[in-house]
């Protein structure tokens, strides 16, 4: 229904793309299946996400995504 990728630094890599999403009621969600969505669209690899975050809601001010927020959810 919603999702939203941000970067966290990350000691060991310097940074990882984390994905927010929020998925249908019956929607099974896994970091494979988004890769192949990723893939179907031609998204470059690099900016696959290395970790899927399922969350209640993905939290916004207007248009910006509060990344706090979001991991404040998990």
């Amino acid at each position: 229904l919603d999702a939203a990728c941000f970067v966290l630094p990350d000691p060991v890599v310097g940074d990882r793309i984390f994905a927010a999403v929020v998925p249908a009621p019956s929607a099974a969600v896994s970091l494979e299946a988004l890769r192949d969505f990723l893939t179907e669209r031609s998204v470059a690899p690099y900016k696959f996400p290395d970790k899927l975050l399922v969350v209640p809601e993905i939290p916004r001010d207007g248009a910006t995504v509060l990344r706090g927020a979001i991991l404040q959810q998990i």
